[in-house]
């Protein structure tokens, strides 16, 4: 945290009265202060009057002030007992230097004074509040305690030592607590429980020992029990420690009282985990169950063998429409099956009986809508000395699978009427090569045996038709269908009994099984004896016409001879003429390239003069700023400081600091102006240098906002953004720093006191460019149309005085847009008079 000054004596009455703890625990301290303001106006008379022992710390170890309660505390008699002394040297070990608190913030924390006569171990909420004297900072410090605390505690001791013996030797968890959520006494069985000893938890609040889930709970139930006084039983809590140890507890909650009012409570806890986690685990064990037989399809039942009575899961009304409760009996199921199939199922169901066997029965029933459905029963006996006590078996609807089965049967009838009305010879193989089936043409005209005498053999198996060659081919272009190779169409002869031999193209593909697996090859053959016939006489042909093709060239060739002179003579004529034509294209092509020089030199002569008039406005321009707005508040800080000089002895102090506090805000103003001019001047000038780094935007941000938010603090205004923002950026820190820092100051300058400026950032994809989108938007008056075209332009110079009539220089946003180019960025504005305005810019970066 960053330390801040600006903080004094009513900032910290105010947050100290505003205080929820406080508010909570000590109502009727924050309503004294609050119903006697005017006793605690001046921090002298309001630290004398104090309701609590408070102390002002210099360097944060050095007491330096303190009240009467603060002696009462630590049992001292005079103030030279503690002015002037350090912490340590009272005995307490407190190290603020690792805290610093943020201006008009009241910092809570644990604090124990162990070296005290105050009941060692006991913790209590401390407050730290920044604050700022004559220039000096100081910190606060309060110890909100009263003697009622001291007098609880001591109470609920005699309590714990009354109890004693009772409370170490029952077998729960006890603790005692005061009314501020602190643990005062635990008994062993506590100890044991958490693994910890007496002296990690007594003295201790709730939330230094629980979780956090556990100690809000508890204390919405004391809450209740503090406001009704009635004890609170049989509430079902967990509690986590450390993250680590989880246990489930039954707690009572009894108010102990003294008189009429409540010094503690009494908790008791009885530790029900184990119960917990067992009816846990049978919920998810329920929740396995049903989902598994809700998936398979599959409904669970038992019958008892003695009654007959059946218990059902829910599923089987979703299988048949009948409900658990219809078929309670097994005469219930009985009569829902098909007559038909009845005594077919008593007689299986008997013998598995009398065998006391697990048994598998596939039957008919009607369901509840009166269909015919297929059931699968399959089920085991539970016995006890070969007694059957209890059958337990699953059912199933099997109606789906007998109509698939119906369906492939039929499919596969099909297949075959299909293969054997197709001409060509077709045979098919499993993964080994064994013929698992043909169509009528591959038997009759290939093989002409019965399907029996082949049917499981391989090619080879058939020399008389299948040749060598044939064979070794067959075997190849298998493999190769096996290895997912692709195999082409090729020829081969095949020799048939009594018959010549016949030419053949094969075609072979592999096949899957249902599963996706290759399961075989199919194998078609095709006759091309005819066509190989025909591929011979066109051969012949081909040689008859080659013959006369050869005289014919012979004849054309001595006419080609003195045809080519001519030619000859004809191509030299034209190739002068080609490098003729070439030459001139080549001029041509050189003057075209020298003029085109010409006009784009004329244009960068045109654009350099144009650029040279825009600087020189721009000089004139810049310089006019110079002379008006740098002669202003000089000459206002000469006038000021003239007349101090000559009136100093005859002004108030009062009227001094008036003229003083004038000549700081002017010189102020003038220093920003000349960082403005300086910055502008470098950017003009190329020497503003680019130097981008990783950076975390959540401290870059933050840094930002800490060092505007006392301007904005100045009018009452809220700087609103997201403070989780955390990634890493790419960039460069001062340009982004210095165009922020702008932004934002206009913004406060332009809103209305107690309004709101928010600052919104993201990163994005511009294309396929990384890049980060910042916009700064405020509620105040907004920017006229004919203004805000000129904004970003040094040549009309706009400046506007704020809603309290700030002064500005009129070249922040003019600066802003120059850096932000260097950034290779862009920046725009968006404003309705009346209602506010946003500037935007983006620029690309590296986001991680």
């Amino acid at each position: 945290m960053v330390e801040l000054a600006n903080s004094n004596w009513t900032d910290f009455l105010y947050h100290f009265v505003n205080n929820e703890f406080l508010k909570e625990y000590y109502p009727t301290q924050t309503s004294f202060i609050e119903q006697n303001r005017t006793k605690f106006e001046s921090d002298d008379e309001g630290i004398s009057a104090f309701p609590f022992p408070i102390l002002i710390l210099e360097n944060k170890d050095t007491i330096v002030k303190a009240n009467e309660k603060s002696l009462e505390f630590f049992e001292k008699k005079f103030f030279g007992d503690i002015i002037g002394k350090k912490l340590d040297e009272l005995g307490i070990k407190q190290d603020f230097s690792n805290i610093s608190p943020i201006e008009n913030q009241l910092l809570l924390f644990k604090t124990t004074f162990e070296f005290l006569p105050f009941p060692k171990n006991l913790e209590l909420n401390t407050l730290l509040f920044n604050y700022t004297f004559q220039q000096n900072n100081y910190l606060i410090w309060v110890i909100p305690y009263d003697k009622a605390l001291t007098r609880e505690y001591h109470q609920i001791l005699k309590t714990f030592e009354e109890l004693k013996l009772i409370l170490n030797n029952i077998p729960y968890i006890v603790y005692l607590k005061d009314k501020q959520n602190r643990i005062i006494k635990v008994n062993q069985v506590f100890c044991n429980k958490f693994h910890l000893t007496p002296e990690a938890v007594e003295g201790k609040f709730a939330d230094s020992i629980f979780s956090t889930e556990a100690v809000r709970v508890c204390r919405e139930k004391e809450k209740e029990l503090l406001s009704t006084g009635k004890p609170i039983t049989g509430s079902e809590e967990r509690f986590t420690i450390n993250s680590k140890i989880e246990n489930y507890f039954i707690v009572e909650r009894i108010p102990l009282f003294d008189g009429n009012e409540i010094f503690g409570i009494l908790v008791f806890a009885y530790d029900i985990t184990e119960k917990k986690k067992t009816e846990i685990e049978l919920r998810r064990w329920k929740k396995r169950f049903d989902f598994v037989t809700e998936a398979t399809g599959q409904a669970v039942f038992e019958r008892d063998w003695e009654t007959g009575q059946v218990v059902w899961t829910d599923n089987i009304k979703n299988l048949f429409g009948f409900s658990p409760k219809e078929l309670k009996t097994r005469d219930k199921w009985l009569e829902k099956i098909i007559p038909e199939d009845i005594e077919a199922y008593k007689k299986s169901f008997q013998m598995h009986c009398d065998n006391l066997s697990p048994y598998h029965l596939t039957y008919r029933i009607l369901d509840a809508e009166g269909k015919q459905r297929y059931v699968k029963e399959s089920g085991f006996f539970l016995t006890d000395e070969g007694t059957i006590i209890s059958i337990v078996g699953i059912i199933s609807d099997f109606t789906n699978q007998k109509d698939l089965e119906q369906k492939v049967s039929d499919y596969n009838t099909f297949l075959h009427v299909l293969l054997d009305t197709i001409p060509m010879p077709i045979f098919y193989e499993d993964m080994e090569g064994r013929i698992i089936g043909c169509n009528k043409s591959f038997q009759e005209e290939i093989l002409k045996t019965t399907k029996k005498e082949f049917l499981g053999k391989r090619v080879e198996d058939f020399p008389n038709i299948f040749s060598d060659d044939f064979i070794t081919k067959h075997k190849e272009t298998n493999q190769k269908l096996l290895n997912r190779e692709k195999v082409e169409s090729y020829d081969i002869k095949i020799h048939q009994t009594n018959e010549a031999e016949k030419d053949f193209a094969i075609f072979k593909s592999s096949y899957k099984d249902f599963d996706g697996n290759f399961a075989g090859i199919i194998n078609i053959l095709i006759d091309i004896t005819d066509r190989k016939k025909a591929e011979e006489e066109l051969k012949k042909l081909n040689i008859e016409l080659e013959k006369k093709i050869e005289e014919r060239t012979r004849d054309l060739q001595t006419a080609l001879e003195e045809y080519k002179f001519e030619v000859e003579e004809h191509r030299r004529v034209q190739e002068i003429l080609e490098q003729a034509n070439y030459e001139l294209k080549i001029l041509n092509e050189t003057l075209a390239e020298e003029s085109r020089k010409l006009i784009v030199l004329n244009e960068k002569l045109a654009k350099s003069e144009s650029e040279l008039r825009e600087a020189n406005s721009a000089k004139d321009k810049f310089f006019s700023i110079i002379a008006h707005d740098l002669r202003n508040p000089l000459q206002s800080i000469l006038t000021d400081a003239e007349i101090l000089d000559k009136f100093f002895d005859t002004f108030s102090s009062d009227k001094v600091r008036e003229y003083v506090n004038h000549i700081y805000k002017t010189s102020t103003l003038l220093k920003n102006l000349l960082e403005n001019l300086l910055t502008w001047a470098k950017a003009q000038t190329g020497r503003v240098v680019f130097r981008p780094e990783w950076i975390n935007i959540n401290l870059l941000i933050n840094d930002i906002v800490r060092y505007i938010e006392p301007t904005a603090k100045n009018k009452d205004i809220e700087i609103v953004y997201d403070k989780t923002l955390d990634f890493m950026v790419y960039l460069d820190r001062n340009i982004i720093t210095t165009v922020l820092r702008n932004l934002l100051s206009n913004a406060i300058k332009f809103s209305y006191r107690n309004s709101k400026v928010y600052l919104q950032i993201e990163n994005f994809y511009d294309g396929n460019i990384p890049s980060l989108r910042v916009s700064v938007r405020d509620e105040g008056i907004g920017i006229p149309k004919e203004v805000r075209d000129k904004l970003f332009k040094i040549e009309h110079n706009i400046s506007r005085p704020g809603t309290e009539k700030e002064h500005g220089t009129g070249l922040g946003l003019v600066l802003c847009d120059e850096l932000i180019k260097i950034h290779s960025g862009k920046i725009w504005v968006e404003s309705e008079e009346g209602k506010g305005t946003t500037f935007t810019f983006t620029i690309p970066i590296n986001f991680d």
